[in-house]
């Protein structure tokens, strides 16, 4: 399922996307209220998303 994701360039931007809408208000939410499990949450899921698109470019093999 992860390398069909990681093939499919939409679904990959969308898997980021998603991503990104759930850490930032995890981050937000977890600074406010003085909960750093939740902000060390959205940290770790903001470093997943935003290695997502470096690391399809490792593993998904161009064909020309």
């Amino acid at each position: 399922m992860l390398k069909k994701i990681f093939s499919d360039n939409a679904a990959a931007l969308i898997l980021v996307f998603v991503l990104f809408m759930v850490a930032i208000p995890l981050v937000s939410v977890g600074s406010t209220q003085s909960q750093p499990a939740l902000s060390g949450l959205g940290g770790l899921i903001l470093i997943v998303a935003a290695a997502i698109p470096p690391a399809r470019r490792f593993m998904v093999k161009k064909e020309n």
